[in-house]
């Protein structure tokens, strides 16, 4: 005798599953592992030398020219202060012209 199946095969090739992560998460994550790879290095070799460093500004604007900041940053003094201008500078550059 034979069985009958019920279930349902799909062979198409062309199906897609899209997930939708905020790029804020995906920073935020390349951000934690930097972060946490440096701290390992700097713990198993103290005088390394750290050739990554991140800063992560979140702040809540409570009026004109006001806000409320929290930071986070890693690496060295100078490498933080060349991420964060680059950076501005780069969100400066991308501005439409008013």
């Amino acid at each position: 005798m034979e069985k009958k199946s019920n279930r349902k095969e799909s062979t198409n090739l062309d199906e897609v599953v899209r997930m939708n992560i905020p790029m804020s998460d995906l920073l935020y994550c390349r951000f934690r592992k930097e972060l946490l790879g440096s701290a390992e290095k700097l713990e198993s070799q103290p005088e390394s030398n750290i050739t990554s460093s991140g800063i992560i500004l979140l702040s809540t604007k409570f009026s004109e020219l006001t806000y409320n900041m929290d930071t986070s940053s890693f690496g060295s003094l100078e490498d933080i202060i060349n991420t964060l201008t680059f950076t501005l500078l780069k969100k400066l550059k991308d501005r439409p012209p008013k």
